[in-house]
């Protein structure tokens, strides 16, 4: 069966910096968004791969009534310790590649009208799924910008999510790996305008 190169965008960026609505707006573009926390999620389920294998390092604690992994649970442990999320990552990060991988085989086999195919992981660097891409996009933000949106939206508190924020890969460190950064500290026109021309060049560069 012959195949299609879709082109692969490695997006990523940290705690509310606004990596969702970049995703949202490439979708609008015919990308075919691949969501690795989606994915994550699946793979934590009971009985699929990864689930025995997390229950096993953290422990029953983090399971509820009915067996399942409370990813909230889960995030208060990892978040607390950067050895505890390596591995984490490193357990999940297997099998989140090989569920791309055949996502993104069918989706060259049959695009089914897709322009490009889009990987949205906020570990994107951690897990090494950016070697599979074709560029790396980072999204970047103020910290005060970004505690703002996260304090909206995950009903976190100012201490909790300052834990959080910086826990994770600075944004000038995740920026080394970007082919593109795209600054969303102002409006959506703007942002718009920043991923037409980052999408262009990819588009350009592989065809």
């Amino acid at each position: 069966m012959e195949t299609t190169k879709l082109p692969i965008i490695g997006l990523t960026g940290g705690m509310g910096s606004g990596k969702s609505v970049v995703s949202q707006i490439l979708a609008a573009r015919g990308g075919c968004i691949l969501d690795a926390d989606v994915m994550n999620h699946e793979q934590m389920r009971k009985g699929m791969p990864a689930y025995a294998e997390i229950a096993a390092v953290f422990g029953e604690g983090i399971l509820g009534a009915d067996g399942e992994i409370v990813r909230r649970r889960l995030g208060d442990i990892v978040f607390r310790d950067a050895a505890q999320l390596q591995t984490l990552v490193e357990i999940t990060h297997r099998h989140i590649l090989a569920a791309m991988t055949q996502a993104i085989e069918a989706l060259r086999a049959d695009n089914q009208g897709y322009r490009f195919i889009v990987i949205d992981a906020p570990l994107l660097i951690e897990a090494n799924i950016h070697k599979i891409c074709d560029a790396v996009w980072v999204v970047t933000a103020d910290e005060e910008t970004k505690i703002a949106r996260v304090l909206a939206r995950d009903g976190l508190t100012r201490p909790q999510v300052l834990e959080r924020i910086r826990k994770q890969i600075p944004q000038d460190v995740l920026a080394g790996y970007a082919d593109s950064v795209l600054p969303n500290d102002g409006g959506l026109e703007a942002l718009e305008e920043a991923v037409d021309a980052c999408l262009g060049r990819v588009i350009g560069e592989c065809t």
